[in-house]
């Protein structure tokens, strides 16, 4: 593991105050030391209990003030008279500095409500090389072969990681088909672990090949060079799918792709997620429908990049806001039906499950639109001004829940009220509710998944999920899927256990779907020698088919310019279709085939 040759410990140090008080809010934080373990862990998230000690409502603003930037905002948390949350203050990542360096930060949390409210606090994070020193790579050899007719697979491919938290490590291809891992020695992680007080029981090595079940090998604790047979099983039931149709597009690539709900049409928001090198301004781009047949029906011009997209359930409108805050809804023959300019850049749109109305980020204050003049049918004020990035309608369509930098907000649309107020860490990717209106699972960015009843109330919370960048739920809550950009799935059940963790080595933005029954997993992902990729996983874990698209490497080069960006998959697992980055801006349309001979 090319950046598990370096073994980091990343200490932040707090002041000996572990908590304050003024006038109108307490804060604890919940350890004076925190430490980052590499190659075991990859980030650390700060928290801290605040409460409310007031007899009214209060928003507690927290930031970063300085001197360093190096960790996330410290964002918004509403709290009512009363009310306790945890929050996380920061969010610190192994990458945010060099051995040796040191981070210093300075948290202010302020009330409001009461200007007089002011509470700050020093973090310094500190890197270090650890005493073990340099870790060394030893080759892990492994020959994959069918377990029933004994004959080498050519298309397997492996995934090393020393522990649940860990990056994971590819398999390289030798040319007689053997699979190459560089692990760790064991010595070196069991040092490293024993010092650090972290249980390491060896490391983990997964084993893929389309069609057959998937090998997880544990408890790997490799002295020096070692070599495997591994024999695979094949599925009872393989998948196959063909490639029905691609279309070319145009930079910035695709972000999201939206069918409708019988899957007749296709709408393409086109979008990027934004480089270092990228030029400042506007970027004019076009949203885009299709038809399930691959026919473009119209192209219509918009005034920047667009990440809010959605199609209603039957196909006959599109709603698109761009990062100009241009709201636009597009009829099926590509006609304007109306238009907006908010104060916010759009990042997320939704219709209603009947299609009549649309919701999402288009002011400070909730908004839900008629989807047919734009007129605003309910607005109200969640008491907080944040950046919100996820909603989605229950079932019958009486209710809206909101997801923004901070805030979980339930509302009423009849009553045009808000019902309750929750938490999430930092800005939302995505909000799923249950079918049945039960519970809901909002991810974020600041790497958690929170699962609460729609009544508000705490049902389960992972954190610690590096760089996660999208998650789906199935329609009953009983699984819930991750994914990280760096290729990880996780697969968590209705309690928040983990069931199960597959690598595909590097993922897109908006790259996983579901289908309702857990079934079928669909991610997008590339990387340079398997670029512009899409993986079907079963529900569990088994790699059922995958399909690479050539195109170009862009120079200066982020995988997500060679990623399948965004996915979706149909209810019954016969359809994909997936959108392509920068690097080749192209939608791509699949359909089931029957299941071949194996050879």
């Amino acid at each position: 593991m090319r950046d598990a040759l370096r073994t980091l410990l990343a200490v932040a140090m707090f002041s000996s105050t572990t908590s304050a008080q003024d006038s109108g809010f307490t804060v604890e934080f919940d350890k004076d030391t925190l430490e980052i373990v590499e190659p075991f862990q990859r980030e650390v998230s700060v928290w801290a209990t605040i409460r409310n000690t007031t007899r009214g409502e209060d928003v507690i603003r927290v930031s970063i003030v300085g001197p360093s930037s190096q960790a996330s905002r410290g964002g918004l948390v509403h709290l009512d008279a009363g009310e306790t949350v945890r929050h996380q203050v920061a969010h610190i990542e192994q990458r945010m500095a060099e051995p040796g360096d040191a981070v210093t930060l300075d948290v202010r949390m302020e009330s409001s409500r009461r200007s007089a409210s002011v509470f700050q606090k020093r973090i310094t994070v500190r890197f270090a090389r650890s005493a073990a020193g340099m870790l060394h790579a030893v080759p892990m050899t492994l020959r994959v072969f069918d377990a029933e007719t004994k004959g080498a697979i050519r298309r397997a491919v492996a995934f090393g990681y020393v522990g649940p938290d860990s990056r994971t490590e590819k398999s390289r291809v030798e040319a007689d088909g053997r699979l190459v891992l560089a692990l760790p020695k064991a010595e070196a992680l069991g040092h490293i672990a024993a010092t650090h007080g972290i249980e390491w029981s060896g490391c983990t090595v997964e084993v893929q090949a389309e069609g057959y079940a998937t090998r997880v090998l544990t408890r790997l604790k490799p002295a020096g060079a070692a070599s495997q047979d591994v024999y695979l099983d094949p599925l009872p039931e393989p998948a196959r799918f063909r490639a029905d149709w691609l279309a070319e597009l145009k930079f910035p690539g695709v972000w999201r792709v939206r069918p409708s709900k019988d899957w007749r049409f296709v709408a393409v928001a086109l979008g990027k997620h934004p480089d270092p090198w990228d030029r400042k301004g506007p970027v004019p781009t076009v949203v885009v429908l299709f038809t399930a047949g691959g026919e473009c029906l119209w192209k219509y011009a918009v005034d920047d990049a667009v990440w809010g997209m959605d199609i209603a359930p039957d196909g006959s409108r599109v709603v698109a806001g761009t990062h100009g805050g241009q709201l636009v809804m597009i009829d099926r023959e590509g006609k304007l039906l109306w238009s907006k300019r908010t104060r916010s850049n759009l990042r997320e749109i939704r219709f209603s499950n009947d299609g009549t109305r649309v919701a999402g980020e288009t002011s400070s204050r909730l908004e839900v639109l008629d989807a047919r003049t734009g007129a605003v049918v309910a607005d109200c004020d969640a008491g907080i001004d944040t950046h919100w990035r996820g909603v989605a309608f229950g079932a019958d369509d009486r209710r809206a829940v909101f997801a923004g930098a901070g805030a979980l907000v339930m509302v009423d649309v009849a009553a045009k009220r808000p019902l309750w107020h929750g938490y999430v860490a930092q800005v939302p990717y995505d909000v799923r509710i249950t079918a049945d209106f039960s519970r809901l699972v909002v991810a974020d960015k600041g790497g958690n998944v929170w699962c609460v009843t729609t009544r508000g109330e705490p049902v389960w919370h992972r954190g610690g999920i590096a760089v996660l960048t999208d998650m789906d739920m199935t329609d009953d809550g009983s699984r819930t899927a991750v994914l990280s950009h760096d290729g990880t799935i996780r697969v968590f059940d209705r309690d928040g256990e983990l069931l199960w963790r597959r690598a595909v080595g590097f993922a897109g933005h908006n790259a996983l779907d579901m289908t309702g029954d857990g079934r079928r997993i669909v991610v997008g992902g590339g990387t340079r020698e398997e670029p512009y990729a899409v993986f079907v996983f079963d529900a569990d874990g088994n790699l059922l088919w995958k399909h690479s698209e050539p195109g170009p490497m862009p120079d200066p080069y982020h995988p997500y310019q060679s990623s399948a960006m965004t996915v979706a998959v149909s209810e019954d697992g016969s359809r994909i279709v997936a959108g392509y980055g920068t690097g080749r801006p192209a939608v791509q349309f699949f359909s089931a085939e029957r299941s071949p001979e194996r050879k």
